[in-house]
């Protein structure tokens, strides 16, 4: 493993422990971190791990998020199998390890969870409020004090996200957060994946402005649990979009209109929706 010789700029965004998990098996743990993208070199980094009775050392392997090669920081997961009762975890930068904070997953039962990546200045509370789980880095105070109203009642959760500050240069030179692949939000979907990915039946993850309407069924369980039974071997759906305006009952797509669309009938939306399946490879 290469020495940590130059300044790379590594941070922490989550980290989780799972003592039961199918997909990343037991005692595991798994990170989220945003990184410069010369860290890519280092392939892996020495994870440390303690119980009450022992420690184990592993180099854990670097993987990106997203495969881009456009911008100065990109999202990277790491997971690694630890210890039973783990009650420390640290990251071994060259001759020093830093011991970083982790937390268990959500094992609260859901049916659906949708994930909404980081919002800014949001003011389109009107479809804020269907996000079960939502990230904020800046928002209108008005729609943030609503959609707390919202989370009081239990229909969603607000998670603050997490703004990069770097030690070694002024952010007047360089800002990190405008030089984040997709403004970080591949990190906070891993990391609203991560959390719920062993109590909820199915995950979503949807921009505020888009709108699917389940047609299989009344609510978006029925609908994914009977596309997914009659489709057994699909790991996952995706939904294709087209863009839409509607003026006085006229529906206006970027390219052609194909339907004509009732705004005060919500269900006719339904028909901009394709449904796409990609099937994993064996």
């Amino acid at each position: 493993m290469e020495q940590l010789t130059d300044p790379y700029e590594m941070f922490l965004i989550s980290s989780y422990y799972y003592s039961t998990s199918e997909s990343l098996g037991n005692n595991s743990v798994a990170l989220v971190l945003t990184a410069d993208f010369e860290s890519v070199r280092l392939d892996s980094v020495l994870l440390i791990a303690w119980n009450n009775e022992s420690n184990i050392l592993k180099n854990v392997k670097l993987q990106r998020i997203t495969p881009h090669n456009v911008c100065r920081w990109i999202s990277i997961f790491m997971t690694a199998e630890t210890l039973p009762n783990l009650n420390k975890l640290a990251l071994s930068l060259g001759n020093m390890y830093v011991e970083i904070p982790f937390k268990l997953p959500v094992r609260k039962k859901h049916e659906v969870v949708t994930c909404v990546a980081p919002l800014f200045a949001n003011e389109q509370w009107q479809i804020a409020i269907f996000a079960a789980h939502t990230y904020r880095r800046s928002m209108v105070a008005p729609v943030f004090e609503l959609l707390k109203e919202y989370e009081k009642e239990n229909y969603l959760t607000i998670q603050p996200w997490l703004r990069i500050r770097l030690l070694t240069i002024s952010e007047q030179r360089f800002n990190p957060n405008i030089n984040i692949e997709f403004r970080n939000q591949a990190a906070a979907q891993t990391d609203c994946l991560l959390q719920y990915k062993e109590s909820a039946s199915y995950i979503t993850f949807m921009d505020l402005d888009d709108v699917l309407l389940p047609r299989l069924g009344r609510t978006y369980f029925e609908e994914f649990t009977q596309l997914f039974f009659s489709m057994p071997n699909v790991a996952f759906l995706h939904y294709t979009k087209e863009n839409v305006r509607v003026e006085g009952g006229q529906c206006i797509l970027v390219q052609n209109c194909l339907y004509q669309l009732n705004p005060f009938d919500y269900r006719s939306y339904n028909s901009i929706y394709k449904l796409k399946s990609y099937f994993p490879k064996q």
